[in-house]
C-alpha cells in the first residue's frame, strides 16, 4: 500500500509477569496437576507486547487505533496464516491466555456495540476468566480445542453473529451447541452453477434463474458483479425472474442496491443504522485491504475500493455517523415477479440483499431462514500478536435487525433449500402464489 504510506510506530515490547495484566492472573498452581496427571500450561514470564506497536499503525500519527500496519513482515505473515487456519491446526495456550487481555480491550474500543453501550459487556470478563482458566487446566493443543465453544459463547453474548476466529470448530465441535445444525443447506448441483463463477444465468421455463454465489468487492468480484448490474435491463425485460442466493455468505450489497435501481417500483426508506467513518470512509476498508493484500496482493484489490482508502493524518480520527437510507423510485419501474432464494448459509451483505430486493422490488423470500447476520455489519478483521488470533469486528450497527439476528430472517413460503433451480423454475407461479404474491 505504498500510494498511501503514513508514518508507521517502531516495534516496542517488555516482558513483564501476567500477573500485572489485572484479571487475567497466572494461577498459583500453574505447572503439573499432581491430581490428574496432566500438564497445566506455564505462563510464567511471558513477552507482553503493546500490539499497537508491534501489528498497528501508530495513532499518534495516523490519528486512529487499531488501523494494521501494512508494511509490517509480522502482520503480513500473520494473516496469510491465519486466513488458511483450521480446527485441526496447531495452537499455544500459553500465547492466547496472553492475548485475552488484548481480545478484552479490542471488545471495548472497535465493537460498535459495546462502544454505543448497545451490547453491555459485564458479563464478557468472566466469560474470558471461565476461558483462561479452561486453557490452563486443558493445554489444548489445536485452534479448535483452544477456542472450543467459548468464542462461540462470546458471540451468544454479545448477539453478534459476525463475530468470528479463524480455527473454530464450526463442523465438529460447535455443531454439538449450534441450535440450527439441523437445518438443511442448498445443495447446488453442475446442472445449476459452476460453484467458482459468481454470477450464474440461465433461462427455465421461461424464468430467468441468476445465481450469485457472492458479493465480494475484491477485484474479480468486482468485475463479475459489475457485469452483472450493466445487464440488468436485459435482466429485467423477463416477467418472472429467481435469484439464488442460498450459500452467498456476503460482501458488499452495493452491487444489488445499483441492479435493482432503476427498476425499484417506487420511492422508501432502509432502516437507518450507526457506522463509523475514518475520512469520510467506512472505518472497515483499511484493514480489510490490508486483509486483502495480504493474502492475494494488491492486485486483487479492486480500483473502485483502493480510490476509497482514506487519507491518514494526525487528525484523521474515527467518527460515529447516525444514517437514514432514503432511496428514490426508479426511472423504469418492473412490474414482474420475483423470487429469492435463501438457505441458512445466506448471510450479511446477501441478507440485506434479499431485503432490498424485496423491498423495492416486492420481491418474495422463499427457501429456508437465512443465517442472521444483518443487526451488525462492516466487520473488519484484527489480529493478535502473541497468538496470531484473527477475529473480525463490526462497525456498522442496524438497530432494526435486532430481531433477525443469530434466528435469520424469516421467508414469505419454506421449501427445501435442497431444491434444484430447476424444480423452482417449473413451480414458479404456485410458489409464488404460496408466499403470498
Amino acid at each position: 500500500m505504498a500510494d498511501h504510506s503514513v508514518g508507521l510506530s517502531s516495534p516496542r515490547s517488555e516482558v513483564v509477569n501476567t500477573a500485572a495484566l489485572g484479571w487475567i492472573t497466572p494461577d498459583p498452581a500453574f505447572g503439573r496437576d499432581a491430581g490428574s496427571g496432566r500438564n497445566r500450561v506455564d505462563v510464567g514470564e511471558v513477552e507482553v507486547s503493546d500490539p499497537l506497536a508491534r501489528l498497528y499503525l501508530n495513532p499518534d500519527r495516523v490519528g486512529t487505533a487499531w488501523l494494521l500496519d501494512p508494511d509490517c513482515p509480522q502482520v503480513i505473515e500473520g494473516l496469510r496464516a491465519a486466513h488458511v487456519r483450521g480446527p485441526d491446526d496447531p495452537c499455544d495456550p500459553a500465547a492466547l491466555i496472553a492475548d485475552l487481555p488484548h481480545l478484552r480491550r479490542l471488545l471495548r474500543e472497535r465493537h460498535i456495540g459495546m462502544v454505543t453501550g448497545t451490547i453491555a459487556d459485564t458479563d464478557v470478563e468472566p466469560l474470558l476468566e471461565r476461558w483462561r482458566d479452561r486453557l490452563a487446566d486443558q493445554a489444548p493443543a489445536t485452534w479448535g480445542e483452544a477456542l472450543g465453544t467459548d468464542f462461540h459463547e462470546l458471540r451468544m453474548l454479545t448477539g453478534d453473529n459476525h463475530l468470528r476466529a479463524r480455527g473454530e470448530d464450526r463442523t465438529g465441535l460447535l455443531r454439538r451447541v449450534d441450535p440450527r445444525a439441523a437445518e438443511p443447506r442448498g445443495v447446488h448441483t453442475a446442472e445449476v452453477d459452476s460453484p467458482h463463477e459468481t454470477v450464474t444465468e440461465d433461462v427455465i421455463d421461461d424464468v430467468l434463474c441468476l445465481r450469485v454465489t457472492g458479493f465480494g468487492d475484491d477485484a474479480a468480484g468486482h468485475h463479475a458483479l459489475t457485469r452483472w448490474v450493466d445487464a440488468r435491463s436485459r435482466h429485467f425485460a423477463h416477467h418472472r425472474i429467481i435469484i439464488d442466493l442460498r450459500g452467498n455468505t456476503g460482501g458488499n450489497d452495493v452491487y444489488t442496491r445499483r441492479w435493482c435501481a432503476d427498476a425499484t417500483l417506487s420511492a422508501g426508506q432502509l432502516p437507518s443504522q450507526t457506522c463509523w467513518y475514518v475520512d469520510g470512509q467506512p472505518l472497515v476498508l483499511w484493514n480489510a485491504v490490508v486483509l486483502q493484500e495480504g493474502v492475494a496482493g494488491p492486485e486483487s484489490v479492486s480500483a473502485e475500493v483502493r480510490r476509497r482508502l482514506p487519507t491518514l493524518t494526525a487528525t484523521t480520527t474515527p467518527s460515529l455517523v447516525e444514517e437514514s437510507d432514503p432511496y428514490p423510485a426508479g426511472a423504469s419501474p418492473w412490474r414482474g415477479r420475483m423470487l429469492v432464494v435463501t438457505d441458512r448459509d445466506t448471510a450479511s451483505a446477501a441478507e440485506s440483499s434479499a431485503y432490498l430486493l424485496k423491498t423495492c422490488l416486492g420481491a418474495r423470500i422463499i427457501g429456508g431462514r437465512s443465517a442472521g447476520m444483518l443487526c451488525y455489519g462492516d466487520v473488519a478483521p484484527y489480529l493478535l500478536p502473541h497468538s496470531g488470533m484473527m477475529f473480525r469486528l463490526p462497525a456498522r450497527y442496524t438497530p432494526a435487525a435486532v430481531a433477525t439476528e443469530l434466528v435469520g430472517m424469516p421467508v414469505d413460503a419454506a421449501v427445501d433449500p435442497r431444491t434444484p433451480v430447476k424444480r423452482l423454475a417449473a413451480d414458479f407461479d404456485a410458489l409464488w402464489r404460496r408466499a403470498g404474491g
